[in-house]
């Protein structure tokens, strides 16, 4: 029985799951998301620059929360795809897919806070809200590559 995975899917899932955790790490942390937000995602909660009202908006702490999770769960659907490399983690494809999708649901519910509290009509989006969004179709095609990998051992 051959349980050796397909060369090409891994490197399509690898190139997918490092572009959607790195658009999603610069998005977090640069301060391009709004012209009503002059400053990063991350450092709005200690922020004193003028112009950002003083108390944490708690929709802003959410929105990090949700992209550090995603974040998280690529981390580890990235740790599974290696271990796929080493023909380890066999049954884990299933499990590296999922995570994968829920990631990018993370950053799509990052987006709709977002864009509920940031109205279109009232600021201009920047260049870290478009980066989370190209994050969450590479999270999602990544998480269904992953599935295109056989789990001879899935739950066994």
């Amino acid at each position: 029985m051959n349980t050796t995975d397909n060369i090409g899917h891994l490197i399509v899932i690898s190139v997918l799951v490092f572009l959607s955790f790195v658009f999603a790490i610069i998005a977090v942390a640069s301060d391009g998301w709004s012209s009503a937000l002059p400053v990063p995602l991350l450092n709005y909660y200690n922020s004193r620059a003028p112009g950002v009202e003083q108390r944490a908006h708690l929709w802003i702490v959410g929105c990090v929360v949700l992209t550090i999770l995603g974040i998280l769960c690529l981390c580890i659907s990235a740790i599974i795809l290696l271990a796929r490399f080493f023909n380890h983690g066999k049954g884990r494809a299933a499990l590296g897919g999922v995570l994968s999708i829920f990631a990018g649901v993370m950053f799509l519910v990052t987006q709709i806070i977002f864009m509920v509290q940031q109205r279109p009509q009232d600021v201009y989006y920047g260049y870290s809200f478009a980066l989370e969004w190209v994050a969450i179709p590479f999270a999602w095609f990544g998480g269904g590559v992953f599935f295109a990998l056989k789990d001879s051992e899935f739950l066994k």
